[in-house]
């Protein structure tokens, strides 16, 4: 692979989205420049190919409006705020790296910017799992990362054998995320900021769900990838779903909706956000 390889292989991905001109942008998992030719700082690159709406952006870490109308509005506009998760750490023990001091620090400073407009809710989306996804009883959906973890041979003993797993289920910690051991204090700034209704990871290719904690959504999107490490290289077992995407439907400050669409065109896990 050489330094800038990254353009043609998303430019392939994105291929069917440009061709249909549709508006699209991209935050970084863990593994996006693992090992690579390229740095990290390379990839924002990705957002000078056609039909991104981040184009503007210097760093993976901002926010934009979208809605019907030219300018803000209070009734319909959406708040979208992306951010930098984080990459493998070298520290094992502390599994990723994560939200940068600087990012948790504009955003919080960016929420009163009076420039920014007027909007009827705000989301977040991310890769890597806030801490605070850990023990949240999914609303609808499938937390299975615990049980990928038993498939794959990861869950410690004594839980990995019966009667613990079983204390581990009773007591809810099966609940578990692929964080961070490192908190960043981003969900902390979004509950004092009130202005994020709610957020969107991935990386945990067996979980799926929609959760609350306090007044914010925590979400997963739906896993999409047929290749590894999508299905941990076929070690955590079969997904206790189809692989499919995430749809989030935004009609108003009351009227806020996700669903998953199945790769299937099924429709499934519909969910009022209120």
């Amino acid at each position: 692979m050489e330094r800038y390889t990254f353009r043609t292989v998303m430019m392939d991905v994105l291929k069917p989205i440009i061709e249909r001109e549709i508006m699209w942008t991209f935050v970084p998992g863990n593994h996006d420049d693992d090992h690579s030719p390229w740095t990290r700082e390379d990839l924002i690159e990705i957002y000078s190919l056609p039909f991104c709406v981040s184009a503007k952006a210097k760093t993976f870490n901002h926010t934009f409006t979208l809605g019907h109308t030219a300018e803000p509005c209070a009734d319909s506009s959406v708040r979208i705020w992306l951010f930098d998760s984080g990459a493998n750490s070298d520290d094992p023990k502390l599994r990723y790296t994560t939200f940068s001091a600087e990012s948790i620090e504009g955003y919080v400073r960016m929420s009163s910017d009076p420039s920014l407009g007027p909007s009827a809710v705000g989301l977040a989306y991310f890769h890597i799992p806030l801490p605070e996804y850990e023990g949240v009883v999914p609303c609808c959906g499938k937390n299975a990362l615990f049980d990928a973890g038993l498939a794959g041979g990861l869950v410690p003993f004594p839980f990995n054998y019966q009667p613990f797993t079983f204390l581990v289920r009773l007591l809810g910690r099966d609940l578990v995320a692929g964080c961070s051991r490192l908190n960043s204090g981003a969900f902390e700034a979004f509950s004092k900021q009130g202005n994020i209704l709610a957020t969107f990871c991935g990386h945990d290719h067996h979980s799926d769900f929609v959760g609350k904690r306090g007044n914010i959504y925590l979400c997963y999107g739906r896993c999409g990838g047929f290749t590894p490490p999508s299905n941990w290289e076929g070690a955590g077992g079969d997904f206790a779903f189809d692989h499919g995407a995430r749809v989030v439907r935004v009609r108003s400050k009351e009227d806020v909706s996700t669903w998953v669409c199945t790769f299937k065109r099924d429709v499934e896990d519909f969910f009022e956000l209120k």
